[in-house]
């Protein structure tokens, strides 16, 4: 049997494989001689039974998924009446149902659009805020002293403070000069009161601290109580400039709080 491709797609001196040999001879690409030669080569062979039974099937269930049947005279019939020129009366009530049926385009396309104009709020009120849950606040200072007592961030800058609260709460607050053994870390923003509020997170005399900030308006006192079992834990509450302030504290007395004043414009 020859050993080199006698298809021309190939470099003729360039020697066939058993795959490539099977595969030849499945797709009908081999002439006559060499497809008696590969027949009378394979016999006495049962490693190529399995792959050739394999193919041959596949094969022939390619052939039955994409075989393409003689179309029907009916078919014909039809597609040639659809072809045919039609008659000027036909043609006059097609060109005179067009502008309807731009009509009707158009119409469906405004009310698409007044019902998009109508969900964002322009006609109706805007969609609900996701579900918030108001939180104990001794519950997100436990939290913030599990994780290590970080910050979102490291707020030094007193500009950047003072947007903070002007964005979140509607009142600029900068920070005084603090007295010795206050240190102010950064801020966080873990919620409370309500999505909005803000907590500023401290060290006095080494002890952690936060003071949380919202407006007076959304103020839930129930959720700044301390049960019985954190008696070492103290909550202080002061309002001033519409704003409420919750200092968290192992401190018996407010120290940080008064230090939190409204930017001078």
């Amino acid at each position: 049997m020859s050993e080199r491709y006698r298809n021309e797609d190939f470099a003729n001196d360039q020697p066939m494989t058993d795959d490539q040999r099977l595969e030849s001879f499945l797709d009908g690409t081999m002439n006559e001689q060499d497809r008696a030669e590969f027949i009378e080569a394979q016999k006495g062979r049962p490693e190529f039974d399995i792959p050739m039974e394999q193919q041959t099937r596949i094969d022939e269930s390619l052939r039955r998924m994409f075989s393409f049947a003689d179309a029907s005279n009916e078919h014909v019939a039809e597609v040639t009446r659809m072809l045919a020129p039609r008659p000027l009366a036909e043609v006059r009530r097609s060109t005179i149902s067009m502008p309807i049926a731009i009509l009707a385009f158009a119409a469906s396309v405004a009310f698409v659009g007044i019902s998009i104009w109508w969900y964002f709020g322009f006609g109706a009120d805007r969609p609900a805020d996701p579900f918030f849950q108001p939180t104990q606040l001794v519950s997100l200072y436990d939290d913030a002293v599990r994780r290590g007592f970080k910050p979102y961030y490291e707020c030094k800058d007193d500009d950047r403070f003072a947007e903070v609260f002007a964005n979140r709460q509607g009142v600029p607050l900068v920070l005084e000069d603090l007295p010795e053994g206050i240190r102010m870390l950064g801020l966080s923003y873990p919620g409370g009161l309500s999505r909005e509020t803000t907590a500023m997170l401290c060290i006095i005399d080494g002890r952690q601290a936060m003071v949380f900030v919202d407006r007076l308006s959304v103020d839930q006192p129930k959720f700044a109580q301390v049960g019985p079992a954190r008696e070492k834990i103290f909550i202080h509450r002061t309002v001033k400039h519409d704003l409420v302030f919750y200092e968290v504290s192992h401190f018996d007395t407010s120290r940080i709080v008064k230090h939190m004043v409204p930017a001078k414009r």
